[in-house]
C-alpha cells in the first residue's frame, strides 16, 4: 500500500486502479469507514492528489455520495468534464448507487454510470484506471450496503418461493379433487421431479471434478430450493469462474434457470391452464388460488427470461467482444426500465399463446399436442443437422457431445418456443430468422386451432 501511493498519476495504469480501489476498501466495512478512508488516502496518494489539481472541482464532491452507498434518484447530468460545477459533480456521485442497483454485475452497473453521466465517460477515457477502480470499489459498495446483494438475492427468493408457495397450493387441490384431478396431480409431480433431477445433474455435471463435498453442498441448495438465489449472489458479487468448472457464474446462472424454465415452469403452466379450462368444461367453479397460481407463474417466467437477456445485454465485456450482437438495450435508465417491462410482457404473451395452443389441440385430440410438439421439434433437429449446426458450442466432443448437444438443442428450442427469452437469437442457438418466425407462427396457428374449435362447438 504504501509504494502504490507513491505512484505518480502520468504512471498509472489498468491494474494501479483495481490496487487503488482495494487500498480504499481496506478494512472499511460501513459508508462512515470508506469516507473516512477515501479523505486519508487523498492526502497521501500522489496519483489521487494530482487527479484532484486537474479537476475544475474537488474529486470529494464525486467521490464522497458514491462511497457513502445512500440510494437516491437518478438524475442524468449532460454537462462536460470542464464546465462540470461541485454541485453537478456531487449529483453524478448519488448517481452510482442507482446504475448499480439496477444489475446484477456491477461492471454493468458501472458501464451504465458512464454512458449517463458525460463527465464521467471523458475521465474514464483520459485515464484508463479510473474505471476498474470504480467497479472494484461498487463491489465492496454493495456488498457491504443493506439494498445491496441483499434486495438481490431477497428478489431471487421472493419469486421463486411464491411460484413454488402457489403450485403447492394448487398441486394440494389436485390432491383434494379425487379422481377427476389424479392426472394433473401426478402431470405436477413428475414435473417437479424431472426438474429437480435435471437440475441435479446440471451441478454434479458443473462441479464434477471439484469432490463429492463440493457436489453435495450443490445438490443440498438445489433440494432446499435456494439455487435462484445463490446463483443470484455469486453473479451479484462478481464471483469469477472457477478451476475445474465448465461455467462462469452467469452462465451457470442462465443454465439452472433453462433447466427451471424447461421442466417446471412452462409443463407447471400448461396443467395449471388445462386444469382451469377442464374446471370450466366440467361447470365447476375455478378457485381464485388457481387463477393466482396461474398469474405467478407467467409473471415469474417472464421476469426470469427478460432478466436473462437483459443481463447478458448489459455486460460490458460482452458488448466490447461482440458489439453487433449486443447492445440493444438502451443507456438511458428510464428506456431500459420500459424495455425491462416490455421483455416480461413479451415472454409472459408468449407462454400464454403458447399454452393455450397446446391446450386447445388437446381438446381436438387426445394426441395432437404430441404430434405438433415432437413433430416441431423433429424438423428443428433436421434443419439443425442440414446446417451442419447440430453440436453445441460448448467444449465436450465425442458420443458425450452428441448426447450434450441434443439435450441441449432441445432445451432451447422448448424455452425459446414458450418463452421468447431474446438472448437465443443468437447464431450459436436457435438463431434470428427462427427467433423472428417462432414470434408470430405461434399466434398464427392459435387462430386456426381456434377456429377449428369453434366449429365442433367447443366454444
Amino acid at each position: 500500500i504504501y509504494f502504490q501511493r507513491l505512484v505518480p498519476l502520468e504512471n498509472y495504469g489498468f491494474g494501479d486502479g483495481k490496487a487503488l480501489a482495494y487500498d480504499l476498501l481496506w478494512k472499511s466495512s460501513s459508508s462512515k469507514m470508506r469516507v473516512d478512508r477515501f479523505k486519508e488516502v487523498l492526502l497521501e496518494s500522489r496519483a489521487l492528489k494530482g487527479l484532484d489539481e486537474q479537476l475544475p472541482w474537488p474529486l470529494e464532491a464525486m467521490m464522497v455520495p458514491a462511497l457513502r452507498g445512500s440510494l437516491s434518484l437518478n438524475k442524468v447530468v449532460g454537462t462536460k468534464l470542464a464546465c462540470l460545477s461541485e454541485k453537478e459533480a456531487r449529483q453524478i456521485g448519488k448517481n452510482l448507487m442507482p446504475a448499480l442497483k439496477s444489475k446484477k454485475l456491477q461492471s454493468a452497473g458501472v458501464d451504465a454510470w458512464r454512458v449517463q453521466n458525460r463527465a464521467v465517460k471523458e475521465l474514464m477515457e483520459m485515464h484508463e484506471w479510473f474505471q476498474p477502480m470504480i467497479v472494484e470499489l461498487s463491489r465492496g459498495v454493495v456488498k457491504t450496503a443493506a439494498w445491496g446483494l441483499i434486495w438481490r438475492v431477497t428478489l431471487g427468493a421472493v419469486l421463486s418461493f411464491t411460484d413454488l408457495a402457489t403450485d403447492l397450493v394448487v398441486l394440494m387441490q389436485f390432491w383434494e379433487g379425487g379422481v377427476e384431478k389424479l392426472a394433473f396431480r401426478n402431470a405436477q409431480l413428475a414435473s417437479l421431479s424431472v426438474s429437480i433431477g435435471l437440475q441435479l445433474s446440471f451441478v454434479a455435471t458443473q462441479n464434477r471434478k471439484k469432490g463429492l463435498l463440493r457436489i453435495l453442498k450443490e445438490m443440498f441448495i438445489v433440494l432446499v430450493g435456494f439455487k435462484g438465489p445463490v446463483d443470484a449472489y455469486r453473479v451479484a458479487s462478481g464471483a469469477e469462474q472457477q478451476k475445474d468448472t465448465d461455467f462462469d457464474p452467469m452462465a451457470e446462472m442462465m443454465g439452472s434457470k433453462c433447466t427451471e424454465l424447461f421442466a417446471e415452469s412452462i409443463p407447471g403452466i400448461i396443467i395449471q391452464l388445462s386444469a382451469i379450462i377442464s374446471t370450466i368444461n366440467s361447470g365447476e367453479n375455478v378457485s381464485i388460488a388457481a387463477y393466482l397460481s396461474l398469474a405467478v407463474s407467467l409473471f415469474t417466467t417472464g421476469f426470469i427470461s427478460a432478466s436473462l437477456s437483459y443481463d447478458f445485454d448489459t455486460d460490458p465485456k460482452r458488448r466490447a467482444f461482440n458489439p453487433d450482437f449486443y447492445g440493444y438495450v438502451p443507456d438511458d435508465g428510464r428506456k431500459r426500465a420500459f424495455l425491462f417491462f416490455t421483455m416480461i410482457l413479451l415472454s409472459a404473451t408468449q407462454i400464454l399463446i403458447k399454452t393455450i395452443l397446446v391446450v386447445v389441440l388437446g381438446s381436438l385430440a387426445g394426441r395432437l399436442p404430441l404430434v405438433y410438439l415432437l413433430g416441431d421439434m423433429a424438423l428443428y433437429l433436421l434443419y439443425k443437422v442440414a446446417r451442419r449446426d447440430f453440436m453445441y458450442w460448448m467444449p465436450v466432443y465425442g458420443a458425450f457431445g452428441l448426447v450434450v448437444s441434443g439435450a441441449m438443442r432441445v432445451v432451447i428450442k422448448v424455452v425459446v418456443d414458450f418463452a421468447a427469452i431474446v438472448q437465443f437469437r443468437h447464431p450459436y442457438e436457435v438463431g434470428g430468422l427462427y427467433f423472428s418466425l417462432n414470434m408470430f407462427l405461434p399466434l398464427l396457428a392459435l387462430t386456426f386451432v381456434l377456429a377449428l374449435d369453434l366449429a365442433k362447438g367447443n366454444l
